[in-house]
C-alpha cells in the first residue's frame, strides 16, 4: 500500500465502491447492495434474518449519522455566529448557514393587507408597494369525504366527480424493524 491510499478516507472511496454495486441507469437491477456497515457486498438472496439484521444495523447507523450531523452542525453554526460570517469555504468544500435573522419573522398576509391598506388610502404608501408585499390569492381544496358523499348518489354527478379525480400514487413502502423488547 502506498501512503496515499492509506490516508484515503471512506468518503473518498465510497463513489468507486458503490459504482461496482450499483450499475448505471438502464442497466438490469442489481442483486447485490453495498453494506456500509461492513464495506462488503450483500446479496439480496441472503437469508431473510440476515437482511432484517442488516436493515436494523442501517437504522442504527442512520441514527448515529444524524446525531453526529446535528452535533457538528450546532458547533459550526455557533462558530459562524461568533464570526458573523455564515459562509465558510475551504479546500473543495463550502458550508453555509442562515444568519440568525434570516426569515425570522412570519406574517399573516390577510392581516398585513388590512393593516397597511389605510396607509395606501392616506397616501403614505403606494398601492404597488402593498401589492409587492402581499400576494392576494384564492385557493380551493377538495375534501375527499365530501366528494365521496356527493358521488354516493350516483348518476351524472357521481360521473363528474369520478372524472375530476386523478389516481393517487401509493408512496414507497418501507419495512420497519423494531428490536424485541424495545418500546
Amino acid at each position: 500500500m502506498t501512503e496515499e491510499t492509506e490516508t484515503t478516507t471512506i468518503a473518498e472511496r465510497l463513489p468507486s465502491l458503490m459504482a461496482s454495486y450499483y450499475p448505471g441507469e438502464g442497466a438490469p437491477p442489481t442483486t447485490t447492495v453495498f453494506n456500509p456497515l461492513s464495506g462488503h457486498a450483500v446479496t439480496l438472496s441472503d437469508a431473510t434474518d440476515e437482511l432484517v439484521a442488516m436493515l436494523d444495523g442501517l437504522a442504527v447507523l442512520r441514527s448515529l449519522v444524524q446525531e453526529a450531523e446535528g452535533a457538528i452542525g450546532a458547533v459550526l453554526v455557533e462558530r459562524m455566529d461568533r464570526a458573523k460570517k455564515w459562509t465558510w469555504t475551504g479546500p473543495g468544500l463550502k458550508a453555509t448557514a442562515p444568519s440568525p435573522r434570516a426569515d425570522s419573522r412570519e406574517y399573516d398576509g390577510h392581516e398585513v393587507w388590512r393593516a397597511l391598506l389605510p396607509f395606501v388610502k392616506s397616501g403614505e404608501l403606494e398601492f404597488e408597494a402593498l401589492k409587492a408585499a402581499v400576494e392576494r390569492s384564492v385557493t380551493y381544496k377538495a375534501k375527499v369525504q365530501g366528494l365521496k358523499a356527493i358521488a354516493a348518489g350516483g348518476g351524472p354527478v357521481a360521473a363528474a366527480v369520478d372524472r375530476l379525480g386523478t389516481p393517487k400514487e401509493q408512496g414507497a413502502r418501507r419495512v420497519t424493524v423494531k428490536r424485541k423488547g424495545a418500546g
